[in-house]
């Protein structure tokens, strides 16, 4: 999917789109996602720097052998000289919001790489110096993400019907093209909606049940929630089995599992945060790690030098285990 879709098709289209627009205005910076190759091509044909951010937060997604042959050719295109795919796939700089340790050993980052704060951390922290009622009752967030979600099935259902019974509070997104409707009459401690900002939805659950998309799974981790995963394409496997395999996530089959599975794994978890963390811990604090993570407006004194005409490929080992610690 990535050498198909991501490069031979998306990364060809944006290339020429930025190429034209870089012809007639020149910024300072172009700043994109990791996956955004065709920007990253452009800007370096043009002498534009360019800075990658992180938004694969496990790594494994992009397989270097399979991606060269289109890269090389959309770089050739360009004018590019070509070179190792893990190497010419980055900007001058690139941004890691991601919990260190979190990224899979064996797809490091450059050297270079930046780690940078996770933006949900002040988030939910602005949230909470507002003044918002809280209830006594135990509560799970469940989302399967805005894409996903319209393709899961009766996955939905399964875990709804493993949830209703056991005494919690549940919200649940479904994402803005499916109607909350179709999941039928609801108890009233169950509330669905289309879409609410991930930090209003964060700022108050007990557990977090999600696809493992990289950028819920990065911001429950930073917020120190436990989790159930349900994994359902893309990059959600490898993010999956980097979380199990740290012990920071729980794991459901989604094509397999349950409602007794699901009723069974929740409980499980909820019992081990035996204290409800809302109470406890009120608004997030930042983990000693993060708390030496430069924030996003830090940034800008970051950036190095000049366009490079080539890229070195040398690679940054990843911590061992996520940091879950928090300062006290």
């Amino acid at each position: 999917m990535v050498a198909d879709f991501f490069i031979a098709r998306v990364a060809v289209e944006r290339a020429a789109q930025i190429s034209r627009l870089l012809g007639s205005w020149r910024p300072d910076l172009l700043l994109r996602d990791e996956m955004d190759v065709g920007a990253g091509v452009a800007a370096e044909a043009g002498g534009v720097p360019s800075a990658d951010v992180v938004v694969i937060a496990a790594g494994r997604f992009v397989a270097p052998d399979l991606v060269r042959a289109p890269l090389e050719a959309l770089r050739t295109r360009h004018g590019l000289r070509t070179g190792p795919a893990h190497a010419t796939l980055r900007g001058n700089l690139t941004l890691e919001p991601v919990l260190p340790g979190l990224r899979d050993p064996a797809d490091p980052l450059p050297r270079s790489a930046v780690p940078v704060r996770p933006t949900i951390l002040d988030d939910v922290a602005a949230l909470h110096r507002e003044a918002r009622p809280r209830t006594c009752r135990r509560s799970v967030y469940l989302t399967l993400g805005s894409i996903f979600g319209q393709e899961s099935g009766d996955l939905f259902p399964r875990v709804l019907a493993g949830l209703r019974e056991l005494g919690i509070d549940v919200l649940v997104t479904v994402g803005r093209e499916l109607d909350p409707a179709e999941l039928g009459p609801q108890p009233p401690h169950i509330r669905v909606e289309r879409f609410l900002p991930l930090a209003e939805v964060l700022a108050g659950p007990d557990l977090v049940i999600c696809h493992p998309g990289s950028g819920t799974v990065v911001a429950t981790l930073a917020l120190e929630l436990p989790s159930l995963l349900l994994p359902l394409g893309a990059d959600q496997p490898w993010t999956a089995d980097r979380c199990a395999a740290l012990g920071v996530s729980r794991v459901l089959d989604p094509l397999q599992c349950a409602p007794a599975d699901v009723a069974t794994t929740v409980l499980d978890l909820l019992q081990d945060g035996t204290t409800d963390h809302r109470r406890s811990r009120g608004p997030p604090r930042t983990s000693r790690r993060n708390g030496r993570l430069i924030s996003p407006t830090g940034v800008r004194g970051r950036r190095r030098g000049r366009p490079r005409s080539s890229r070195s490929g040398s690679g940054r080992s990843s911590r061992s285990r996520c940091d879950r610690r928090t300062a006290r």
